[in-house]
């Protein structure tokens, strides 16, 4: 192979730039990125994680795979207008292992999503077609409400998996008043 037969990528960002806090992107991702399908039959977008620019600064990110769910949000340092995209739930990965500790700057593109760091830029190909409308599957009202530490819910998941039916890995939470 020579130079000319790899495509010619442009460093300058093609699009507006949104200004992300990386150690609250790195958690976020994290947070959602197991909940994307993994096995390539399934639809392409359900592959990725759907990260949404909102006007009020936030950044919300997205992953299903048709039976989980994982949503989030967090704040950014810029405020634009609405644009949502899909990109690939393994290229999100490998960018969390290559991020540093600086700020990261989003650039989404007509075909790319670009990602700079003080250390790091990464291009990241953008997933065509819709993803699943997340908004109409999580209530806006709840009959019953449980607050819980998080940390405490992980570690008794864990231990209830080490003997749930490896057929059928289901957890059931039970609510009562006290």
């Amino acid at each position: 192979y020579t130079v000319k037969d790899f495509p010619k990528l442009s460093f300058e960002p093609e699009g507006k730039t949104v200004t992300l806090p990386v150690t609250e992107f790195r958690e976020i991702i994290s947070r959602v990125v197991y909940a994307s399908a993994q096995r390539e039959d399934s639809l392409p977008v359900l592959l990725g994680v759907k990260l949404a620019v909102r006007e009020d600064g936030s950044l919300e990110c997205c992953a299903s795979d048709n039976f989980r769910l994982a949503w989030g949000r967090i704040h950014t340092q810029t405020k634009r207008e609405n644009e949502d995209v899909v990109v690939r739930s393994r290229a999100l990965s490998e960018l969390m292992r290559l991020l540093g500790d600086d700020e990261i700057k989003m650039c989404v593109g007509e075909r790319q999503v670009t990602f700079a760091g003080e250390r790091v830029q990464a291009f990241c190909a953008l997933v065509d077609g819709t993803f699943p409308d997340h908004t109409k599957l999580v209530r806006d009202a709840y009959q019953t409400t449980v607050r819980f530490a998080v940390d405490d819910l992980l570690v008794s998941c864990e231990r209830a998996a080490l003997v749930a039916d490896p057929k059928s890995p289901q957890v059931t939470l039970k609510a009562s008043p006290e």
